[in-house]
């Protein structure tokens, strides 16, 4: 059984176009070093996405189902941070439409939410399976 292939494409066509708009935005900026870690890690995202697409579940093991699925949740915490900058991003930009200048303080806020975001999916998948507290219970 494969993964829905046009929900797949869908995400990768969302993703594309944040990335793209933070491509922008980092080259506007002028730093080289970010556009290019931003270059990198979209690329990474983009090839696990493409793997994760072209195999079947029936023809992997279990250690590459295991993979398969730890990759699918690298994308979506990643894109999930990038997606909640995004209308962050948009917020900012409303102020340009009466020729004045953009208002930093959304962006930044966009950036810490979205980090926070990303950190806390990374510690739930991390740390959180560790500390289960179970109680037996005679019914």
């Amino acid at each position: 059984m494969r993964l829905p292939i046009l929900a797949l494409l869908l995400f990768a066509a969302a993703m594309a176009l944040t990335d793209v708009s933070i491509y922008k935005q980092l080259r506007k900026l002028g730093h080289r070093w970010l556009t290019t870690a931003h270059i990198a890690v979209s690329a990474i995202i983009y090839i696990v996405l493409a793997v994760i697409a072209a195999f079947a579940k029936s023809q992997a093991g279990e250690e590459f189902f295991i993979m398969m699925m730890w990759g699918l949740f690298s994308a979506i915490s990643v894109s999930a941070a990038k997606l909640i900058y995004m209308p962050f991003y948009a917020i900012s930009m409303l102020p340009r439409l009466r020729q004045s200048r953009a208002m930093r303080k959304w962006r930044i806020a966009g950036i810490a939410i979205g980090a926070a975001v990303l950190l806390t999916m990374w510690w739930g998948a991390i740390v959180t399976p560790r500390q289960l507290e179970v109680n037996n219970v005679t019914i």
